[in-house]
């Protein structure tokens, strides 16, 4: 039997193949992430120290992650602005921020108490109405 007999049998083969199709069961993942509590360091990144720490581990992540010492201390309130607190396979916050007041309600802006819909389901605050939206509001030309 010849390589194009082979490969003539192996495509017969794949046409008799029935395709299969997925029912409804077969649906992607979802969840509801938990909420942060607000103030809460929101991490965007972090390092993990070394096995053996010394005087010199904090200015080596702040060098490497460019960032101020205020800030890191911001981000690891663990450290209670002290790098002599810092601790050996531990991870550390080098970007992140605090978790603003969001508009899970709906309700937005300073009348409520200065909620953010970034994050939620609906992302704009209308500020006609102080409340979260889909889209911006524009309004309408009158020509």
């Amino acid at each position: 039997m010849g390589p194009y007999l082979l490969m003539k049998l192996s495509l017969l083969g794949l046409a008799l193949i029935n395709p299969v199709q997925s029912n409804d069961g077969c649906q992607p993942a979802t969840w509801k992430a938990s909420v942060m509590d607000v103030g809460g360091i929101n991490w965007r990144l972090s390092t993990l120290t070394g096995s053996q720490i010394d005087d010199n581990t904090c200015a080596l992540i702040l060098k490497k992650y460019h960032i101020t010492i205020d800030t890191f201390y911001d981000l690891n309130h663990r450290l209670n602005n002290d790098c002599k607190t810092i601790q050996p396979n531990i991870k550390y916050c080098v970007e992140g921020f605090p978790e603003p007041l969001r508009a899970y309600n709906g309700l937005c802006g300073p009348d409520n108490g200065n909620a953010t819909c970034v994050g939620t389901d609906k992302q704009y605050c209308n500020k006609n109405t102080w409340t979260c939206g889909d889209t911006l509001y524009v309004p309408e030309y009158s020509g």
